[in-house]
């Protein structure tokens, strides 16, 4: 069956740039536990299905100037990734960091990696990585929960894209930046803040009130380190309850505490402050593998303190507000546009060089609380091996250097970050810090555990 070509939003312009040397690359991870040794055969039947789905895809470019590039199906594929050699049981997120820097090619594929390895203790671990630019993480985890099923799943072939299909996504795109950039210009005439926006990004001003509290003012070399920790699914839910509010506010509340003691560790000021957290949220129904652009970002701000229920039940609060706030025109697009209102599709005619000047690190706050959810029963054994967790990342890797610029570099502005997935009946809570705030992953595991322990909460590390 065929499907129509799905066009790049700027969100995904962003991460393709990423991949070619203009920010960061970012891919997401899932790290996959069993009790007993998981073999490459083994995987074989999962690695086909992924291999017909939807994760093996390629970016192709218009033929037409302006228009917006496209997904097309046919990338190469990697085989599967085989350690040679069982790993260390303290070093399966360190096998996971390595397997996540492979390389991929998002444009004639592999875009995608299968990974298996032995551990020391008779235990196995897998790992999915893939680009972000071709899926999010409920996308990935649709993907290898389509291929667990009992039919498998099979791609469909994309539509063939013709000189016309190109020419009329160019000129709707200007038609849309037209209109946007009248309406942006018309509010500055009258909103002194969006005026001041516009003109301080004809001055290369960036306000420093994005900057997070304790943050260097430049870029820091070097890799964000990684914490996963599990707790009882159980024990999370008692917590959860007795906070009377949701899962989401309870990690939330706990990623700002962590924060707080980041700040104070480094001797910076505003530990009382605020931290201002962005939620990832997908749309309600998530049939099929989406776009990264699908999500939308609600923003809060979370105030430490030592009140937990009480604290909890106020971010439940605030969340929610933040999530209505996204059906207003203000919600949604938050830090992926030009200043000053102007239409974020203005960044797709200005080319990568420009529109990376302009948002080099789009969307970037103090904080990230990205909930997965609950995998759903199919994640719970595979070829008759009993899984004992599962965790679910998005992880920051350099791109190498492409002709007429350096290499990728790392974000280091977001102090800490946070995803949870529930799995084989725990809830697994993977963390990664600014390479300023933690340094390295032996203090930020010292620190979550200390911070959920201080929350009643008893966390296992990988």
């Amino acid at each position: 069956m065929r499907t129509a070509v799905r066009r790049f939003d700027v969100l995904d312009d962003i991460f393709y740039r990423g991949h070619h040397g203009r920010g960061a690359a970012e891919v997401m991870q899932g790290i996959w536990r069993f009790d007993s040794t998981v073999s490459a055969a083994e995987v074989a039947f999962l690695h086909a299905f992924l291999a017909a789905g939807p994760l093996n895809r390629r970016v192709r470019s218009p033929r037409i100037p302006w228009a917006r590039r496209y997904f097309t199906t046919g990338g190469a594929v990697a085989p599967v990734y085989a350690e040679p050699e069982p790993i260390a049981v303290d070093e399966v997120v360190a096998w996971a960091d390595r397997r996540a820097a492979a390389p991929l090619d998002v444009d004639n594929g592999p875009a995608w990696e299968l990974s298996v390895a032995r551990v020391a203790d008779g235990s196995s671990v897998i790992t999915l990585t893939c680009s972000h630019l071709v899926s999010d993480g409920l996308g990935m985890i649709s993907a290898a929960r389509d291929a667990l099923g009992p039919d498998g799943s099979a791609g469909s072939e994309a539509a063939r894209v013709r000189w016309r299909d190109d020419l009329a996504d160019a000129v709707a795109l200007w038609v849309r930046v037209i209109c946007g950039v009248v309406a942006s210009l018309a509010r500055g005439c009258v909103d002194r803040q969006v005026r001041a926006e516009l003109f301080a990004a004809l001055r290369g001003r960036h306000d420093a009130a994005d900057q997070p509290v304790g943050a260097p003012r430049h870029r820091v070399p070097g890799v964000r380190p990684t914490a996963v920790l599990s707790v009882g699914a159980d024990d999370w839910a008692q917590r959860v309850l007795t906070a009377d509010a949701t899962s989401t506010a309870l990690t939330a509340a706990i990623v700002a505490d962590m924060v707080a003691r980041i700040r104070s560790a480094g001797g910076h000021g505003g530990c009382g402050a605020p931290v201002d957290i962005t939620v990832p949220v997908a749309p309600a129904l998530h049939s099929s593998i989406g776009s990264p652009g699908m999500l939308r970002m609600a923003e809060v701000q979370i105030m430490p303190t030592v009140d937990r229920a009480g604290s909890v039940r106020e971010v439940a609060d605030t969340l929610r507000a933040g999530y209505q706030d996204l059906d207003g025109d203000h919600g949604g697009n938050m830090g992926l546009g030009p200043p000053g209102g102007m239409p974020a599709e203005l960044l797709q005619l200005l080319g990568d060089r420009w529109a990376h000047a302009i948002v080099p690190v789009p969307g970037a706050r103090e904080a990230l609380v990205s909930p997965l959810g609950d995998m759903g029963p199919m994640f719970d054994s595979i070829a008759g091996h009993t899984s004992t967790g599962m965790a679910v990342r998005s992880v920051t890797v350099t791109a190498p250097a492409t002709p007429g610029h350096g290499a990728g570099e790392q974000d280091s502005t977001v102090t800490l970050r946070c995803w949870t997935a529930i799995a084989a009946g725990r809830f697994t809570l993977t963390f990664d810090a600014a390479p300023w705030a933690a340094s390295d992953a032996h203090a930020l595991r010292r620190l979550a555990q200390t911070t959920l322990a201080d929350w009643g909460l008893t966390a296992q590390a990988w």
